[in-house]
Order: structure tokens, then C-alpha cells, then sequence
């Protein structure tokens, strides 16, 4: 038993889970053959390629949300709790080997996402990177070896974003509202966590939304750092990325809605608007707005400006 333990969860070299069962010791026997348990209560060494996608968060190479077929309480740690969307990410990241996979639209990764990398291992590809076209990224092969490495040194501080609801919904908001969408949506308020970015920062937003009435449709929420004509970031995509959306909330029900925005490189600096709203995704049109004494302002509230700074 206690070489079976050393041979599962203590030797790295390979990875005897996520190989199996091209490493199998055959003079081990064990009841399940070939065909490895799909449950189990424990965890494995594992080695994917995750570090590398870290520190190219951490290095400004990607910059935007993804989904996987990973689960998320696995990749939280080691992006760095970079922002998971199932509504039009910018990136999928998909793994091979994958022991809880999750699934993934790969019909639409294939009509509307580019290959633009690959971790490789030992010669072996263990992650496909995936942008939304028209991709920003050139095709590149990276090393887990050298960023694993990298981010060993300079990303494994304990203190992390771990996705937890907190007890009290309101109790991260900065600013309160009020403000009205249609009939049945209020605009708690919000809060956004990056105060003087620079280009290529992302710029967090949290938004607080409660239901006023039952709402019969399910609507589109856009956020946007702007100037008259030009968007400079922006992330439009139903509540809390698809999961939460607005047909489904509960009469009074807080629900918190976080955005992340990236500043491209050529963003100009000093003020721009910060703008949300939401609109119908079928046809476009967007919900009317009015301030907290009913009072109308147009089809988006402004939150006020993000003054980008230079590096």
C-alpha cells in the first residue's frame, strides 16, 4: 500500500494519473486494470501547463477572460484568479488529459476562435490556447519548463481572488445608485477596483443589480470605458458571464455582477467615460435609464471617468 501511495501522489516523474495507462507498472497489480477509477479522493500531481498561462497573464500576453474544460477551482490558482466567462470569452484554454472535463462549445471554437499557442512539455502539447477572432496573438509554442519555472519564482504568493460569495452582497459596493433600467431593474451601485490604470491594464467593475419585478426577458449588460465615437474597452455579455441571467433573478435578489475590462496599448491617456447599461441581444435596443427620483437619463448610465495614466 505504501508503495502504491508513492507511485499515485508522491512521484512526479510521470505523472502515473494523467498517463495511465501508458505508465502503468505492470509487476503493480491493481483491480481496475486499464481502466483507471473516475472517482477519486484525492488529488494527483499535476502538471498541464497551467504555470505557463499564469505568467502570461502576469506578463500581459493574455489580457481577457477565458473558459476551459478545466474546472475553475483548479485554474483560479494558478491564473491568479484571472476572470472566467462562459459568454464569448477571449480566450478557451483547453487541456489534454483532462480528468473532470468540463464541456465546452467546440463547434464554436472552431468558426470563431484562432489557435494562437501551445504549452508543450517534453515535446508533448498538454495545453491548446484559443482566441476569439480576429486574434491579437501570433501562433506561439511555449515551454513549461522555463515559464513554470518563472512563475514558481514570482507568482505563488498564497493570497488570492478564490471566488467567494461574500456573507453580506452589498458589502463590496463603493458607490450607490439607485438608478433605473426599464421597469423592473435597478442599479444598486457599483464598485470598480483599479483606481489611475495605464495602458494594458485590465479595470475591474462590479456591478449590483436587483429586480424590482419578475423580468420576462433576458437581457445583454455592456460595459464601456469610452470618448464620443471611439470604445476603448469594453465586455458585453449577459450577467455574471451567462450565469446569472436577468429572466432567472429573484424579486429583490442582489446579484453581483464583475466585469473586467483591458486597456489596449494605444489607449490615450487622461479621462474617459465609464458607461453601462444593457440592452436586448436579439435586436439591440437598449433598456431606457432614469436617475433615483424617476427622472430620465438616456439609454446608459455613466459611472463616471477612468483617468489613465502613463507608464
Amino acid at each position: 500500500a505504501v508503495a502504491y501511495l508513492v507511485i499515485v501522489l508522491v512521484s512526479h516523474q510521470p505523472e502515473y494519473r494523467r498517463t495511465y495507462p501508458d505508465h502503468r507498472i505492470r509487476a503493480f497489480w491493481v483491480p481496475y486494470g486499464d481502466e483507471f477509477p473516475e472517482q477519486g479522493l484525492f488529488g494527483f500531481p499535476y502538471r498541464a501547463g497551467w504555470k505557463v498561462v499564469g505568467q502570461l497573464y502576469a506578463e500581459g500576453v493574455l489580457a481577457g477572460d477565458y473558459d476551459t474544460n478545466e474546472e475553475t477551482h483548479i485554474t483560479r490558482w494558478y491564473t491568479r484568479a484571472a476572470p472566467v466567462c462562459e459568454s464569448d470569452p477571449t480566450y478557451y484554454i483547453l487541456a489534454a488529459h483532462v480528468q473532470d472535463e468540463q464541456e465546452v462549445p467546440h463547434d464554436k471554437i472552431e468558426a470563431k476562435y484562432t489557435l494562437v499557442g501551445r504549452v508543450v512539455r517534453d515535446g508533448e502539447s498538454t495545453l491548446e490556447i484559443y482566441e476569439r477572432m480576429p486574434a491579437k496573438l501570433s501562433y506561439t509554442e511555449y515551454d513549461v519548463t522555463t515559464l513554470g519555472a518563472q512563475f514558481d519564482r514570482e507568482q505563488t504568493d498564497p493570497w488570492y481572488d478564490a471566488g467567494q460569495v461574500p456573507l453580506d452582497p452589498l458589502a463590496e459596493m463603493q458607490i450607490p445608485l439607485g438608478a433605473r433600467l426599464g421597469d423592473s431593474i435597478e442599479l444598486v451601485g457599483y464598485a470598480v477596483n483599479r483606481v489611475g490604470p495605464r495602458p494594458q491594464d485590465a479595470v475591474g467593475v462590479s456591478l449590483f443589480w436587483r429586480a424590482l419585478q419578475p423580468i420576462d426577458d433576458s437581457y445583454t449588460v455592456f460595459v464601456h470605458i469610452e470618448d464620443p465615437g471611439v470604445v476603448h474597452a469594453q465586455k458585453d455579455c449577459k450577467p455574471r458571464c451567462g450565469d446569472a441571467p436577468t429572466d432567472e433573478w429573484e424579486v429583490g435578489e442582489i446579484v453581483i455582477d464583475r466585469h473586467t475590462l483591458w486597456l489596449s496599448a494605444a489607449v490615450p491617456l487622461g479621462p474617459h467615460s465609464l458607461v453601462v447599461g444593457m440592452y436586448d441581444g436579439d435586436t439591440g435596443q437598449r433598456l431606457a435609464v432614469s436617475d433615483a427620483d424617476g427622472q430620465p437619463k438616456g439609454d446608459a448610465v455613466l459611472l463616471g471617468t477612468v483617468d489613465v495614466l502613463d507608464r
